[in-house]
């Protein structure tokens, strides 16, 4: 799964760990679902992650032991603003939802 935000969609426990855009590829590797919303923010991680990601918007509840791909903006833009951002401005995580 790829999501643009590192959301808490259930009760449970987490992990929040960075991730290399390499190692991202690898786990998308056997197929991935998007869950990604925003057409700019598909656009990014499309080009940080040299894969398509589909606009696909979604809502996800994750379950225990699922992991998701996560490419986010690492501080949130000016209110209004749909300006195109740096990739720079993105970063690349894992997030697990132990149980």
């Amino acid at each position: 799964m790829v999501l643009n935000s590192a959301v808490i969609t259930a009760f449970g426990t987490y992990r929040y760990s960075p991730l290399s855009p390499e190692e991202a590829r690898r786990l998308l590797a056997g197929g991935f679902m998007s869950a990604v919303g925003h057409p700019e923010a598909a656009r990014a991680a499309s080009e940080i992650l040299g894969v398509e990601i589909p606009v696909n918007r979604i809502e996800v509840k994750m379950e225990p032991q699922e992991r998701a791909i996560v490419v986010r903006l690492k501080s949130r833009p000016p209110a209004g603003s749909e300006i195109s951002v740096p990739l720079e401005a993105y970063e690349v995580g894992l997030l697990e939802r132990l149980c």
